[in-house]
C-alpha cells in the first residue's frame, strides 16, 4: 500500500495565535499512522521569511 502525504498547516498569522498545541497534536496523531507521512508547516514563519527576503532586495 502507498503512503499518503498529509501536510498539517498552521494557517493563522495573527498576533497571539493559540493554535500551536493543536497543530502539534494533529501532526503527532498523523505520524502515528503507518499509512501516512506528514509535515508540519507554519504559515506565519513562511510569511515572515518572505517579507524579510523582500526587504533585503
Amino acid at each position: 500500500m502507498d503512503t499518503i502525504f498529509i501536510p498539517v498547516i498552521s494557517g493563522t498569522v495573527r498576533q497571539g495565535r493559540m493554535n500551536e498545541p493543536i497543530a502539534k497534536f494533529i501532526f503527532e496523531q498523523v505520524q502515528q499512522q503507518l499509512a501516512f507521512i506528514s509535515e508540519l508547516l507554519w504559515l506565519a514563519q513562511t510569511l515572515k521569511y518572505s517579507r524579510e527576503k523582500q526587504q533585503s532586495c
